[in-house]
This record gives C-alpha cells, sequence and structure tokens, in this order.
C-alpha cells in the first residue's frame, strides 16, 4: 500500500477560509435571529421585523429562520401580523418552548396550543 498523499494539482489552499467563513457567518447570522427572536419573547418577531432589527436581508433571515424552525428550535406562533412595508400579513416566530407553554394554552386554548407544538 502506497502511504504517500497525492495532491490534486488545482487545489488552492486559499479558498478553504473562505468557505469556512461563509459558514461561520451562516452560523452568526442564524445565533443572532435567534436572539432577536428570543429578546422579543412571546410577542415574537416577523421576518421583516428581523431584517429591520438586525440588519441581514430579507433573504438571509428567511433562510436562517428556516433552519431554526427545522431544527426545532422556534415555531410558528400561529399568529400573524401586518408588516407595515410590505401591507402583508406575516407569520409570528417565537421560541420553541413559547409555542408550548401554559401562557399559550391560555392565549389560545388548549386544542390550538397543542396543534400548534406538533
Amino acid at each position: 500500500m502506497n502511504d504517500s498523499c497525492l495532491f490534486d494539482s488545482d487545489f488552492q489552499f486559499f479558498s478553504m477560509p473562505a468557505s469556512i467563513e461563509s459558514v461561520r457567518n451562516a452560523v452568526t447570522a442564524r445565533e443572532q435571529i435567534y436572539r432577536g427572536i428570543m429578546r422579543r419573547g412571546c410577542t415574537g418577531a416577523t421576518s421583516i421585523e428581523l431584517t429591520d432589527m438586525l440588519g441581514f436581508s430579507y433573504d438571509m433571515v428567511q433562510l436562517r429562520i428556516a433552519e431554526l424552525h427545522e431544527r426545532d428550535r422556534i415555531s410558528d406562533s400561529g399568529r400573524r401580523r401586518l408588516n407595515a412595508s410590505h401591507d402583508k400579513c406575516a407569520i409570528v416566530w417565537v421560541l420553541a418552548t413559547y409555542s408550548r407553554s401554559p401562557v399559550s394554552e391560555a392565549f389560545y386554548g388548549k386544542e390550538k396550543a397543542i396543534q400548534s407544538s406538533i
């Protein structure tokens, strides 16, 4: 067996930190969006509100919200709020713990709170 390493002649080492940096930026953006929603408490936040609050692009916020939702870190509160700048109703995102809390059961009714936590 040959123990020598084979290197791709087209490989450029300086390209790796850029991809590492983009991963780091995605994690940082995701964490900032999570913390933005956390700061809003049970009031929650819409994508547009997070865009305005954090200064990220709308597309970046949408992508990170999808990731957080997929990982069960945030939930759709079941509420919608009008975004003044877009004249449409948007999902109000809350931490997943808020969607399963007794407060949400008291506010929305037990059946609806259970449905939103599934």
